[in-house]
Protein backbone atom coordinates (compact mmCIF):
# COMPACT_ATOMS: atom_id res chain seq x y z
CA UNK A 1 0.00 0.00 0.00
CA UNK A 2 1.08 3.53 -0.69
CA UNK A 3 0.05 6.64 0.92
CA UNK A 4 1.03 10.32 0.41
CA UNK A 5 -0.40 14.51 1.24
CA UNK A 6 0.44 18.18 0.28
CA UNK A 7 0.25 21.89 0.63
CA UNK A 8 -0.78 25.04 -1.54
CA UNK A 9 0.23 28.38 -2.82
CA UNK A 10 -0.79 32.82 -2.77
CA UNK A 11 1.13 35.49 -4.37
CA UNK A 12 1.91 38.55 -2.92
CA UNK A 13 5.52 41.06 -3.08
CA UNK A 14 6.55 43.44 -0.56
CA UNK A 15 9.43 45.73 0.15
CA UNK A 16 8.79 45.15 3.87
CA UNK A 17 11.58 43.57 5.68
CA UNK A 18 13.68 42.55 2.02
CA UNK A 19 17.31 42.09 3.06
CA UNK A 20 16.15 41.11 6.29
CA UNK A 21 14.76 37.81 5.75
CA UNK A 22 15.52 35.55 9.21
CA UNK A 23 14.37 32.20 7.49
CA UNK A 24 17.78 31.12 6.39
CA UNK A 25 17.49 27.22 6.28
CA UNK A 26 14.91 24.59 6.25
CA UNK A 27 14.26 24.36 10.31
CA UNK A 28 15.35 26.73 12.56
CA UNK A 29 18.52 25.49 14.29
CA UNK A 30 18.21 27.14 17.53
CA UNK A 31 14.50 25.77 18.02
CA UNK A 32 13.44 22.13 19.00
CA UNK A 33 11.40 20.71 16.03
CA UNK A 34 10.72 16.90 16.69
CA UNK A 35 7.56 16.68 18.72
CA UNK A 36 5.56 19.22 15.70
CA UNK A 37 2.30 17.85 14.51
CA UNK A 38 1.07 20.00 11.97
CA UNK A 39 -0.85 19.03 9.17
CA UNK A 40 -0.50 21.16 5.69
CA UNK A 41 -4.01 23.24 5.98
CA UNK A 42 -3.15 24.70 9.63
CA UNK A 43 0.26 25.22 8.12
CA UNK A 44 -0.74 27.23 5.87
CA UNK A 45 -2.84 28.91 7.98
CA UNK A 46 0.00 29.69 10.74
CA UNK A 47 2.06 31.31 7.86
CA UNK A 48 -0.95 33.53 7.01
CA UNK A 49 -1.95 34.45 10.39
CA UNK A 50 1.69 35.14 11.08
CA UNK A 51 1.86 37.75 8.62
CA UNK A 52 -1.66 39.53 9.84
CA UNK A 53 -0.05 39.80 13.42
CA UNK A 54 3.62 41.46 12.06
CA UNK A 55 5.01 38.07 13.03
CA UNK A 56 6.71 37.58 9.93
CA UNK A 57 7.74 39.28 6.38
CA UNK A 58 5.87 38.48 3.29
CA UNK A 59 9.69 37.44 2.06
CA UNK A 60 10.13 35.47 5.19
CA UNK A 61 6.07 34.09 4.13
CA UNK A 62 7.58 32.76 1.17
CA UNK A 63 10.89 31.32 2.03
CA UNK A 64 8.63 29.60 5.04
CA UNK A 65 5.96 28.07 1.92
CA UNK A 66 9.01 26.95 -0.02
CA UNK A 67 10.69 25.19 2.98
CA UNK A 68 7.42 23.78 4.05
CA UNK A 69 7.51 25.40 7.59
CA UNK A 70 5.40 27.26 9.39
CA UNK A 71 6.59 29.92 12.11
CA UNK A 72 6.41 29.86 15.71
CA UNK A 73 5.14 33.17 17.11
CA UNK A 74 5.41 34.34 21.02
CA UNK A 75 4.23 37.58 22.60
CA UNK A 76 6.58 37.34 25.50
CA UNK A 77 9.39 38.32 23.19
CA UNK A 78 7.90 41.44 22.26
CA UNK A 79 5.84 42.90 19.49
CA UNK A 80 5.84 42.98 15.61
CA UNK A 81 8.47 40.85 13.70
CA UNK A 82 10.16 40.49 17.44
CA UNK A 83 7.95 38.16 18.49
CA UNK A 84 9.21 34.96 15.85
CA UNK A 85 10.40 32.27 18.15
CA UNK A 86 11.49 30.14 15.18
CA UNK A 87 9.93 27.64 12.64
CA UNK A 88 9.50 23.92 12.24
CA UNK A 89 8.65 21.46 8.94
CA UNK A 90 4.98 20.27 8.27
CA UNK A 91 4.11 17.20 7.08
CA UNK A 92 2.98 14.85 4.49
CA UNK A 93 4.14 11.06 3.28
CA UNK A 94 2.14 8.75 4.83
CA UNK A 95 4.91 6.51 7.10
CA UNK A 96 4.59 2.92 5.33
CA UNK A 97 4.88 4.52 1.74
CA UNK A 98 8.22 3.34 -0.05
CA UNK A 99 10.89 5.57 -1.53
CA UNK A 100 13.05 4.65 -4.18
CA UNK A 101 16.48 5.39 -2.43
CA UNK A 102 20.39 3.96 -2.10
CA UNK A 103 22.30 4.29 1.12
CA UNK A 104 25.41 5.69 1.87
CA UNK A 105 27.08 2.56 1.86
CA UNK A 106 24.77 0.22 -0.85
CA UNK A 107 24.44 1.98 -4.21
CA UNK A 108 21.65 -0.03 -5.44
CA UNK A 109 18.04 1.33 -5.53
CA UNK A 110 16.28 0.08 -2.87
CA UNK A 111 12.41 0.79 -1.60
CA UNK A 112 12.14 1.67 1.55
CA UNK A 113 9.25 2.74 4.25
CA UNK A 114 8.76 6.40 4.64
CA UNK A 115 9.26 6.12 8.42
CA UNK A 116 12.62 4.34 8.39
CA UNK A 117 13.70 7.46 6.58
CA UNK A 118 12.41 9.43 8.87
CA UNK A 119 14.24 7.52 11.68
CA UNK A 120 17.68 8.06 9.73
CA UNK A 121 17.80 10.02 7.13
CA UNK A 122 21.55 11.45 7.00
CA UNK A 123 21.63 7.30 5.88
CA UNK A 124 19.64 7.56 2.49
CA UNK A 125 20.28 9.61 -0.74
CA UNK A 126 16.69 10.32 -2.83
CA UNK A 127 15.96 8.67 -6.19
CA UNK A 128 14.40 11.87 -8.20
CA UNK A 129 14.43 12.89 -11.91
CA UNK A 130 17.44 14.40 -13.66
CA UNK A 131 16.62 17.60 -15.51
CA UNK A 132 18.26 16.28 -18.42
CA UNK A 133 15.01 13.20 -18.88
CA UNK A 134 12.78 12.94 -21.86
CA UNK A 135 9.46 11.59 -21.41
CA UNK A 136 10.00 8.23 -23.37
CA UNK A 137 14.04 8.15 -21.41
CA UNK A 138 13.91 9.02 -17.88
CA UNK A 139 17.41 9.64 -15.88
CA UNK A 140 18.00 8.78 -12.51
CA UNK A 141 19.97 10.88 -10.01
CA UNK A 142 20.55 10.76 -6.30
CA UNK A 143 20.70 13.23 -3.85
CA UNK A 144 20.90 13.89 -0.65
CA UNK A 145 17.47 14.79 1.49
CA UNK A 146 17.67 18.23 2.33
CA UNK A 147 14.36 18.76 4.26
CA UNK A 148 12.22 15.89 6.52
CA UNK A 149 9.23 16.65 7.81
CA UNK A 150 6.68 14.91 9.50
CA UNK A 151 2.61 15.72 11.01
CA UNK A 152 -0.75 14.45 11.65
CA UNK A 153 -3.42 14.72 8.68
CA UNK A 154 -7.01 13.92 9.11
CA UNK A 155 -8.60 14.55 5.57
CA UNK A 156 -9.77 11.48 2.98
CA UNK A 157 -7.36 10.43 0.54
CA UNK A 158 -7.16 9.05 -2.88
CA UNK A 159 -6.75 5.61 -3.58
CA UNK A 160 -5.62 5.12 -7.06
CA UNK A 161 -5.12 1.46 -8.45
CA UNK A 162 -3.31 0.61 -11.40
CA UNK A 163 -3.74 -1.44 -14.44
CA UNK A 164 -0.92 -3.39 -13.02
CA UNK A 165 -1.65 -4.03 -10.02
CA UNK A 166 -0.48 -1.31 -7.81
CA UNK A 167 -1.73 1.21 -5.06
CA UNK A 168 -1.12 4.61 -4.08
CA UNK A 169 -2.77 6.35 -1.65
CA UNK A 170 -2.19 10.28 -1.59
CA UNK A 171 -4.27 13.34 -0.76
CA UNK A 172 -6.42 15.41 -3.05
CA UNK A 173 -3.58 17.92 -3.59
CA UNK A 174 -0.09 15.96 -3.98
CA UNK A 175 1.11 16.30 -7.38
CA UNK A 176 1.39 13.17 -9.81
CA UNK A 177 3.77 13.11 -12.82
CA UNK A 178 1.63 12.13 -15.50
CA UNK A 179 1.72 11.83 -19.33
CA UNK A 180 3.00 13.97 -21.58
CA UNK A 181 5.37 15.41 -18.63
CA UNK A 182 2.83 17.19 -16.43
CA UNK A 183 1.67 17.52 -12.82
CA UNK A 184 -1.56 17.46 -12.25
CA UNK A 185 -2.98 17.46 -9.06
CA UNK A 186 -4.47 14.13 -7.75
CA UNK A 187 -7.96 15.00 -7.20
CA UNK A 188 -7.79 16.14 -11.30
CA UNK A 189 -6.49 12.90 -12.68
CA UNK A 190 -9.21 10.71 -14.05
CA UNK A 191 -8.89 7.00 -15.40
CA UNK A 192 -7.65 8.53 -19.13
CA UNK A 193 -4.16 9.60 -17.08
CA UNK A 194 -1.48 7.71 -17.41
CA UNK A 195 1.33 7.41 -14.44
CA UNK A 196 4.91 7.39 -15.27
CA UNK A 197 7.25 4.93 -13.27
CA UNK A 198 10.78 5.12 -12.46
CA UNK A 199 11.41 3.43 -16.26
CA UNK A 200 9.32 5.99 -18.07
CA UNK A 201 6.96 3.41 -19.20
CA UNK A 202 3.09 5.07 -18.93
CA UNK A 203 0.66 3.15 -16.53
CA UNK A 204 -2.86 3.07 -16.90
CA UNK A 205 -5.38 3.62 -13.87
CA UNK A 206 -7.89 0.71 -13.49
CA UNK A 207 -9.74 2.94 -10.63
CA UNK A 208 -9.89 6.12 -8.52
CA UNK A 209 -11.71 6.48 -4.86
CA UNK A 210 -11.73 8.33 -1.88
CA UNK A 211 -10.73 6.83 1.46
CA UNK A 212 -10.64 7.33 4.82
CA UNK A 213 -6.84 8.17 6.36
CA UNK A 214 -6.39 9.53 10.07
CA UNK A 215 -2.78 9.49 10.92
CA UNK A 216 1.02 10.77 11.31
CA UNK A 217 2.63 11.60 7.86
CA UNK A 218 5.90 12.13 6.74
CA UNK A 219 7.40 13.47 3.59
CA UNK A 220 10.51 14.28 1.92
CA UNK A 221 12.34 16.72 -0.05
CA UNK A 222 15.46 16.63 -2.24
CA UNK A 223 18.51 19.47 -2.35
CA UNK A 224 18.11 20.08 -5.89
CA UNK A 225 16.98 23.06 -7.55
CA UNK A 226 15.24 22.37 -10.83
CA UNK A 227 11.48 21.38 -10.91
CA UNK A 228 12.15 18.19 -12.63
CA UNK A 229 14.76 17.17 -9.86
CA UNK A 230 11.69 17.37 -7.16
CA UNK A 231 9.95 14.67 -8.56
CA UNK A 232 10.69 11.44 -6.68
CA UNK A 233 9.17 7.83 -7.20
CA UNK A 234 6.82 6.28 -4.42
CA UNK A 235 6.09 2.90 -5.80
CA UNK A 236 7.98 3.49 -8.82
CA UNK A 237 5.47 6.00 -9.47
CA UNK A 238 6.52 9.38 -10.22
CA UNK A 239 5.40 12.05 -8.04
CA UNK A 240 6.12 15.43 -6.32
CA UNK A 241 8.30 16.33 -3.40
CA UNK A 242 7.86 18.52 -0.24
CA UNK A 243 9.58 21.03 -2.09
CA UNK A 244 6.93 20.66 -5.16
CA UNK A 245 3.91 20.26 -2.94
CA UNK A 246 4.99 23.43 -1.26
CA UNK A 247 6.12 26.04 -3.25
CA UNK A 248 5.54 24.91 -7.00
CA UNK A 249 1.85 25.19 -7.56
CA UNK A 250 2.51 27.71 -10.59
CA UNK A 251 4.02 24.79 -12.83
CA UNK A 252 1.25 22.27 -12.40
CA UNK A 253 -0.17 21.48 -16.08
CA UNK A 254 2.66 22.61 -17.90
CA UNK A 255 5.24 20.07 -19.52
CA UNK A 256 8.14 20.00 -17.64
CA UNK A 257 9.64 16.71 -19.48
CA UNK A 258 9.75 16.61 -23.11
CA UNK A 259 10.08 14.09 -26.09
CA UNK A 260 14.22 15.10 -26.86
Amino acid sequence: MIKHIILVSFCIISLEGLGNNRIKAPVDPAKRCVSSKINHEKCEDMRKKSIDIGCITYEEYYTLKKYGAFPSCNILKGEGLDMLDGWCPCGCFHPDTLIKVITSNNFFPLDIRAKKILENHNKFSLAHLSKDSQIKNFFIDYSPIRLITYGEEKKKMISIRTEDGRTLEITKEHPVFVAPGKMKFAHSLNTNDLLLDISSQEVAIQRIEEKEYYGDVVNFSTDKDSVTEHIIFANNLAVGDQYWQASLEDHMNQVLVYMQ
